[in-house]
């Protein structure tokens, strides 16, 4: 994220069908993933201003 102003976050596990019946496994990779997007930004050092 080092020189980046603004990150858009829109990685996520994708499957609208599986996501009903796998739904821990969707539900922990995409909530998780923006939570460390989210602990990075908060604990190193970087010039992002925006987050989408």
């Amino acid at each position: 994220m080092s020189g980046q102003d603004v990150i858009m976050h829109l990685a996520t596990e994708t499957g609208t069908g599986k996501s009903m019946y796998c739904i821990e496994k969707h539900t922990e990779i995409n909530i998780n993933g923006t939570a460390i997007i989210l602990e990075i930004l908060v604990n190193k050092q970087n010039s992002v201003k925006k987050m989408y």
